[in-house]
């Protein structure tokens, strides 16, 4: 995936960019910045789960999140969730958030919608089912210090301190948080804060 932004950015034209990214993004966008490190100006990470890492304190995240195995049991995991999707979405946009209203009801709809149409399930089961090759890829990479500066914040009721430890374990430059009152869906339960961090962030790296 990573090598595949970066062909993306050849044929646009783009010689050097920011990395932005939320959740399972986390994995693909830290290739990318260790890929395209004369490139890329700077890494964000915003509730991303690190696999494939071992510092002292650092915990697996499909250790602590069950959905993350059981959607890499792909065809069972289909199975039991198709016909069901908006129930299930639900549980993740309510249940993973501190405010539970943060994630409007339209755009829940919209996102069942999407999951409904006919290999969208089953293409999306996909990324997690590639987890144990991002683990080992980053284990790989990690060997080195990523030299491209990075920011990483997560939610005080989600990830927590697992964002910014393995940020500052893997890379030289390394700043962030958690963020109180806010859980997995950082960009609507703290909209404002995090686009101030990220703008005051790529201010500083141009």
């Amino acid at each position: 995936m990573a090598q595949d932004m970066i062909e993306l950015m050849d044929a646009e034209g783009v010689e050097r960019f920011h990395i932005l990214s939320h959740d399972l993004g986390g994995p693909a966008s830290v290739s990318l910045a260790y890929l395209a490190g004369d490139r890329a100006i700077s890494l964000s990470t915003i509730e991303t789960p690190f696999f494939g890492l071992d510092y002292p304190g650092y915990v697996d995240p499909r250790v602590t999140y069950w959905h993350l195995t059981f959607h890499m049991n792909m065809d069972v995991a289909r199975f039991l969730i198709e016909g069901r999707e908006e129930r299930y979405l639900k549980h993740f946009f309510r249940d993973f958030a501190y405010n539970p209203t943060a994630m409007p009801e339209e755009e829940v709809k919209a996102y069942a919608a999407q999951m409904m149409q006919p290999g969208n399930l089953r293409s999306s089961l996909n990324l997690y089912g590639y987890i144990p090759q991002m683990a080992e890829q980053t284990a790989e990479l990690a060997k080195k210090k990523l030299k491209v500066p990075m920011l990483a914040w997560a939610g005080r009721s989600s990830f927590a301190e697992h964002c910014i430890e393995s940020a500052k374990a893997i890379a030289e430059s390394a700043r962030g948080g958690v963020i109180e009152e806010c859980g997995h869906w950082v960009f609507q339960e703290k909209p404002d804060f995090i686009s101030a961090e990220l703008a005051k962030f790529w201010a500083e790296h141009r």
